[in-house]
């Protein structure tokens, strides 16, 4: 089983730096605006940028980044009740935990953003609330036939017909 190596994060003033392996940081080097410097990479500091670089690997991160992830990712209490309004509009009242919340709530007036989340944190569970809250009348799923299991028992958990989606 291959290992990933972790690369570390921290943050310099405004600007978000990555150290560690060049193929993780070949990758950052394509993000808008990085540049790459002798030791690592320099990136603007957003929320693209954050979920981007975290999706790429296990970064080690330093305190002052950790702050500021934890800062640019607390939805606003207006942001959670507009992402509760439009499900609850849909007739869904889903039972998601504050990280899925948070998640759904930043993601809603965006019109979609990248999840990177570790398995077993309830992707699936996001990406259907997201999709209901959004207002789809069916969406269609690729994905491996060994999870179309997960995604049935994700719909029954949201009182969703299992003809919402077309696996």
């Amino acid at each position: 089983m291959e290992t990933l190596t972790p690369y570390r994060l921290t943050l310099e003033g405004r600007t978000l730096m990555a150290f560690g392996p060049s193929v993780i940081l070949n990758q950052l080097v394509r993000v808008p605006n990085a540049r790459r410097e002798p030791t690592g990479v320099r990136m603007p500091v957003t929320r693209e940028t954050l979920l981007i670089a975290e999706a790429l690997g296990q970064p080690q991160v330093s305190d002052t980044y950790a702050e500021l992830r934890r800062r640019a990712f607390r939805p606003s209490l207006g942001q959670l009740r507009a992402a509760q309004t439009a499900l609850t509009a849909q007739g869904i009242v889903p039972d998601l935990l504050p990280h899925q919340w948070e998640f759904v709530a930043h993601a809603l007036p965006t019109g979609g953003m990248l999840n990177g989340s570790e398995q077993g944190l309830g992707k699936t569970r996001m990406a259907l609330a997201l999709a209901l809250a959004w207002g789809c009348r069916r969406i269609l799923v690729a994905l491996p036939k060994d999870l179309a299991g997960q995604w049935d028992q994700e719909l029954e958990g949201l009182g969703v017909p299992s003809s919402f989606v077309n696996l």
